[in-house]
């Protein structure tokens, strides 16, 4: 019997490159009874989502991944809920990954947020910089980056940047008209922080607003619209426009094309990849699966064979 036997579940996912990435990061860690599967609920010889837990115990899979759209879906299917949280959030967070020993505990994690801070860091994307963050979308993808940023707000003050205010704009189309959605206050080794959550339409002209009424800018691109054919250059076209005011872009796709990456060259700014994200929350999977991980190096190198082979 195969003992690592892993996969990952999503819609429309024949596209991911998690399957070449594990198996190289198992493969250099000296870990041969290793499989992983790609598990999408589009085909109709997968049973739906809420009967997963069953077919995967048939399956002898121990551990998964967890894509679009079933991030903030798949915890409550398992019946997992997260004690700490009142009981109306609880099934509300974002999850990528889940793994168990018995099949009978499951246990939920997300390692999306530390994956694109991550990614940021090899860009050179400080947080100290920023001060806003325009973010496209307002699904799984942002909302791991936005806890992640805030659990390190909490830790160390090292990483964002004391000012007291960090501004989160959000992008998103089921917003008729601009509204602010909540204050939070955090206290952190004697600095107040207000945080603020503002929300817009999802339209050109009001990433346009947003980027001439503003400083010290990170745009975040976390929607799945580049794997729709729309590479979203009605946006990013206005990139080189405000030069000065972006501190940094970050697209977490990584399989099709968006313009962000090609504007973001032309105005000469820091761009941190979804592949590099992709990678980076691999290894921390692959450390909560094994405790050991290949390089970023050694993955990056090997997935650009394995790319040409293709």
């Amino acid at each position: 019997m195969i003992h690592h036997k892993l996969a990952l579940i999503g819609k429309n996912i024949g596209y991911s490159l998690s399957e070449p990435i594990h198996t190289i990061s198992a493969q250099h860690c000296g870990i041969k009874d290793f499989q992983y599967s790609v598990i999408d609920l589009q085909n109709k010889d997968i049973p739906p989502i809420n009967q997963l837990r069953s077919y995967l115990k048939t399956e002898h899979i121990t551990s998964f991944n967890i894509t679009t759209p079933f991030k903030q879906s798949i915890a409550q299917a398992f019946g997992y809920t997260n004690q700490k949280k009142p009981k109306q959030q609880r099934t509300q967070k974002p999850y990528n990954i889940a793994w168990t020993k018995d099949h009978t505990h499951w246990h939920f994690a997300n390692t999306d947020g530390k994956g694109s801070l991550a990614a940021l860091s090899r860009a050179n994307i400080s947080l100290q910089d920023i001060e806003h963050i325009i973010f496209f979308g307002y699904g799984g993808a942002m909302h791991a980056l936005y806890q992640a940023i805030l659990e390190n707000l909490d830790i160390t003050t090292q990483l964002i940047n004391p000012k007291k205010n960090l501004y989160f704009h959000v992008l998103w189309r089921r917003i008729k008209q601009p509204h602010s959605h909540h204050l939070k206050k955090r206290h952190n080794h004697n600095i107040h922080h207000n945080i603020h959550m503002l929300f817009y339409p999802f339209t050109p002209h009001h990433f346009k607003y947003l980027l001439a009424q503003h400083q010290d800018i990170l745009i975040v691109q976390c929607t799945p619209l580049p794997h729709q054919k729309n590479d979203m250059a009605n946006f990013a076209e206005h990139i080189p426009q405000y030069t000065s005011r972006i501190r940094g872009c970050h697209d977490m796709t990584y399989a099709a094309p968006s313009a962000f990456k090609h504007y973001s060259s032309i105005a000469q700014i820091p761009f941190a990849s979804g592949l590099d994200m992709l990678i980076e929350q691999a290894r921390l999977n692959q450390i909560l699966w094994w405790k050991q991980s290949a390089s970023f190096e050694h993955i990056q190198t090997e997935l650009q064979q394995y790319s040409l082979m293709s």
